[in-house]
Formats: C-alpha cells, sequence, structure tokens
C-alpha cells in the first residue's frame, strides 16, 4: 500500500514493464521506471561527478552517492562512520542478517574470507564471495543467448557488456563537438578521453625515455622494449621467433598457416590478409584516399602508404628533406654528409 496515488503509479511500473524516461543520448536504447535513474545514467554520457570524496589529499569523485560511500570504505576505513552513525535506520537493521551486513560496511571489516588455499581475498558480504570464488570453481552460469555464440560469464554484467557486440549497442558517446565516437563500455570512453585531453598519467620509469602512455597496457608493452622481454615464442618446429606483444605472435603463426582471414569486402576482389593494417591500406587502391601529402610548399603529391612519401622526400632538396621529412625520414648509406650523398649517385640511400 502507498501514501499517495503517484507512489501507486511508478509501483505498477515493475509490472507492467512500462519504462517511460528514455535515454536521449544517440546509440544508447536504455530506458528508465524512474527519472531519477535516467538522471544518474545520463552522468555516464556527460562525465559529470558531482559526489567528491572530502578526505584531504585523496580527490576523487563519483556518478553516483553509493559509489562514494563505497569508496570511504574502502580507502579511507579508519575514519569516521557512515552519515548518522547507523541511527535512523530503525527496524531495518533489526534482523541479525541486515544488521550485521550495515555494520561489516561501517567498520571496513571483511568476515567473508575465501576458503581456497592461497587465495587471501575477503569480501563485506557474502555475494560478492560467491561471485569471486567462480575464478576458482570455472562455473560460469551466465551463458550468451545468441545463436552461434557459447560464450559465457560468471557475472550478469560481464554477460550484458558482451551482447552489445550482437546488439551493435554503443551508449558510451564522446560529447566532444565534432568527435562522436562511441564504445561499449563506459572503461573505454574513459581512456578515449585522454587522447582529447592529451592527458597521458603513466610514464615509463626508465631513466631518460620520457615517453608516456594514455593506457597502463600501452606503457607495460613499451617496458619490454628496455627489458629485451619477448615472451610469446612461436612453437612451429624450426621457427624460434619470439615477440613483446601477443597480437604480433598470432600475426606471424599465419605465416606458417597461411590463414588470412582479413578480406576485402569490395565486389569482384578476392583478396585476402593476415592482418587488419594491411587490409586498410589495400582499401585505399579501391577508394583512391591518400592520407600521407607532401608538406613540401608547392608540392601537391599525395600517397596512399607511408612508406611511399618518405622515398618521395628524396627527391626534394636535402635541407628541405630533413626540415620537413625529419631525421629519420632520409638517411645516407655511408657516413659521408647528407648534402654529399645527394649528389653523389653512386652511394645508396635508404628510406
Amino acid at each position: 500500500a502507498f501514501a499517495q496515488p503517484a507512489s501507486l503509479r511508478t509501483h505498477s511500473r515493475i509490472h507492467t514493464g512500462h519504462k517511460p524516461f528514455a535515454c536521449l543520448h544517440i546509440g544508447c536504447a536504455k530506458t528508465f521506471i524512474h527519472l531519477t535513474n535516467l538522471q544518474k545514467h545520463s552522468r555516464i554520457h556527460s562525465g559529470e561527478k558531482p559526489f567528491v570524496c572530502p578526505h584531504e589529499g585523496c580527490g576523487r569523485a563519483f556518478a553516483q552517492a553509493c559509489n562514494l560511500k563505497r569508496h570511504q570504505l574502502r580507502r579511507h576505513a579508519d575514519g569516521p562512520p557512515c552519515a548518522g552513525s547507523c541511527q535512523g535506520y530503525g527496524d531495518a537493521l533489526s534482523l541479525p542478517t541486515a544488521g550485521s551486513r550495515h555494520q561489516r560496511r561501517d567498520s571496513g571489516k571483511k568476515a567473508c574470507v575465501c576458503p581456497y588455499q592461497g587465495c587471501r581475498k575477503a569480501f563485506r558480504q557474502s555475494g560478492h564471495l560467491t561471485v569471486h570464488m567462480r575464478i576458482h570453481t570455472g562455473i560460469r552460469p551466465f551463458v550468451c543467448p545468441h545463436e552461434g555464440c557459447s560464450r559465457a560469464f560468471a557475472e550478469r554484467g560481464n554477460l550484458h557488456t558482451h551482447t552489445r557486440i550482437h546488439t551493435g549497442e554503443t551508449p558510451f558517446v564522446c560529447l566532444r563537438p565534432g568527435c562522436g565516437k562511441a564504445f561499449t563500455q563506459s572503461s573505454g570512453l574513459y581512456k578515449h578521453r585522454r587522447f582529447h585531453s592529451g592527458q597521458k598519467p603513466f610514464a615509463c620509469p626508465y631513466e631518460h625515455c620520457g615517453k608516456a602512455f594514455t593506457q597502463q597496457a600501452s606503457l607495460n608493452v613499451h617496458t619490454k622494449i628496455h627489458t629485451q622481454e619477448k615472451p610469446f615464442a612461436c612453437l612451429y618446429e624450426g621457427c624460434g621467433k619470439t615477440f613483446i606483444r601477443k597480437s604480433s605472435l598470432q600475426k606471424h603463426d599465419r605465416t606458417h598457416t597461411g590463414i588470412r582471414p582479413f578480406a576485402c569486402t569490395f565486389e569482384g576482389c578476392h583478396k585476402a590478409f593476415t592482418d587488419i593494417s594491411t587490409l586498410y591500406k589495400h582499401h585505399r587502391t579501391h577508394t583512391g584516399i591518400r592520407p600521407f601529402a607532401c608538406p613540401v610548399d608547392g608540392c601537391n603529391k599525395a600517397f596512399r602508404q607511408r612508406v611511399t612519401l618518405r622515398k618521395h622526400g628524396r627527391t626534394h632538396t636535402p635541407a628541405t628533406a630533413l626540415h620537413r621529412y625529419g631525421p629519420g625520414a632520409r638517411r645516407c648509406a655511408s657516413d659521408r654528409p647528407l648534402e654529399a650523398c645527394a649528389t653523389d649517385s653512386s652511394v645508396k640511400q635508404t628510406p
């Protein structure tokens, strides 16, 4: 029973499935029963985070108040208890389960410990422990319902994210004017924003390197250049090649198997390639796009590939080539000055 007719009407939507509040962002088809839920959801697209952690020196901000509260309990557990010191909950905390659960949240205590040997994970709620234990048991109860897809997941949220691959839904849209890129996950949008802001928070720790990256994964790959680590080895007999990236090994494997999974989609063209970058270059032979334009004043030449542009740079004077194309654009095979090589046809020059 409800005190007001409006509350009853809102409640009835749970039974009818009516969701009148729809997200207006392009590519997002989400709808909600309550207006407040739509307002919370819209912050995913706008990036607004109005709930700021009050602890000195923290500075973290969140889109929802519940996420701020969770952050305070996890990161600042030694601080003050939750608002009201658990007062004002009345009979809601009179049950032993509800009361003890809330007290664990307030104190920061993690009483639900993983029983598997060697695993030290602990959680405040038994439900979180149940989800975690699926890592050990391998149980994945949430199966993709799309025909031909056999993917399964340990968490319902991961299945929901995966289904966007089939539906094409990209609800997380970049709002920067002229961009319009959209992503299936909020983390993808968050990382993408760094390209606009220029923020590169992951800096290489090696002295005199100075490189920085927008993603931790990119930094992890880069550090292997310094360590000379190549953990991905070709398993084909007599090959022995090793690679920094797993994707590089996968491309290399196709030289052994002969598999060419990236086929040209233009009508009448039956070409196929071992990697997608080569397919993109090939597409330009059909579209006529020449993205690499000569930067020298008065030269209107443009090319489909960067390497062809570098070769073209040799037709310009050495000084102009060095200035326009950079020191690595034109290298002489001898130890003589570049100007001397330019006048000697017997000296081979390499791009």
